[in-house]
This record gives C-alpha cells, sequence and structure tokens, in this order.
C-alpha cells in the first residue's frame, strides 16, 4: 500500500481497508470481486483478508472498457469530449508497452520511458507514475520482464482527473 497508488496518495488504503472491513461484517459476502483496473487496492484487501481470517476471497474480473479503451470509472463523468479522447492515450500507451514486450523487449525501463513518452505526447495528460510489477504482490519487477508474469500499472492526471490503468505484459 505503500508504492505505486499509496506514494500520492498516502491515506488512501487506510480508507478502504477501513471501508471494507466494516462493509464485509456487515454484509458477510463469501466473494468480493474487484475489477483488474484495481490490481493494487485487491491485492491490498486481500492480504488484509487473509490477516483477520475473513472468510472471503478476492475475484479479479476484466476491466469494463470504454469503446475507445479508457477504463470505465466514476470519473469519467467529470471528463469532456476532449478530455475523454486524451485520456483513452493512456490505455493506448499500456498497449504499446505490451507490444514491446510481445516483440522481445523485457527491458523494465524501456518498456516504462516508451509509455511515459506515448502518454506525454498529449498535452492534457501527466504522468503520475508508470511501474512494472509482480501481480501478486504489486512490487517492481527489477530485472527482466517475463511476459504473462508482469504488470504495467499507471496513474495520470487528466487535466485535474486522476486516472489509473494496468495491463499485464
Amino acid at each position: 500500500s505503500r508504492s505505486l497508488c499509496g506514494v500520492s496518495r498516502p491515506n488512501y488504503f487506510n480508507g478502504v481497508c477501513t471501508y471494507h472491513t466494516m462493509l464485509l461484517n456487515l454484509i458477510r459476502p463469501d466473494k468480493l470481486f474487484l475489477g483488474r483496473r484495481d490490481a493494487q487496492k485487491a491485492v491490498v484487501l486481500g492480504k488484509l483478508f487473509r490477516e483477520l481470517n475473513f472468510p472471503v476471497e478476492v475475484v479479479m474480473i476484466d476491466t469494463v472498457r470504454e469503446e475507445s479503451g479508457l477504463a470505465c470509472n466514476a470519473r469519467n463523468a467529470y471528463l469532456n469530449e476532449f478530455q475523454l479522447k486524451d485520456a483513452a492515450a493512456l490505455f493506448s500507451a499500456l498497449l504499446e508497452g505490451k507490444r514491446l514486450v510481445d516483440t522481445g523487449i523485457t527491458n523494465v525501463d524501456r518498456v516504462v520511458a516508451e509509455v511515459i513518452h506515448h502518454v506525454s505526447q498529449h498535452r492534457r495528460l501527466r504522468v503520475i507514475y508508470v511501474s512494472i510489477v509482480e501481480p501478486r504482490t504489486m512490487q517492481a519487477v527489477r530485472a527482466e520482464i517475463i511476459p504473462g508474469k508482469a504488470l504495467i500499472a499507471a496513474a495520470i492526471w487528466c487535466d485535474e482527473v486522476r486516472l489509473i490503468d494496468n495491463i499485464l505484459l
């Protein structure tokens, strides 16, 4: 919870954990379904549930996307038509990172640099982070990327709206 989103939002995961603990104590579900867009939240909550012995399974489901590829999120409602167009570049940048890995480029720094470059071509977008992580722990990948075993995660500002997304490499 101290990396990725935890760096720029230091109290976010404390609130997420408190909220979900209270909710799960009330409704006692067997499973909690989260979209893959919230991979870090799923890892943090999975650890919390194991530590508290909550009998809840965290199930990741595919991210629902707009036609443009932008991950569906309530924050998208704050974006105008021009911002929506630019925000879609986040997903296309992540796909560019995947394309590089698929063609044999597995150097972490090179893939991250290319994704940042792709995002930075849009004047409304500012990178908060781009990181390649191990999907089960969200720990940074330091060595070469192993296809199918690494996730590229990113957060950006689209003007004043914060957006996150990720894909498996």
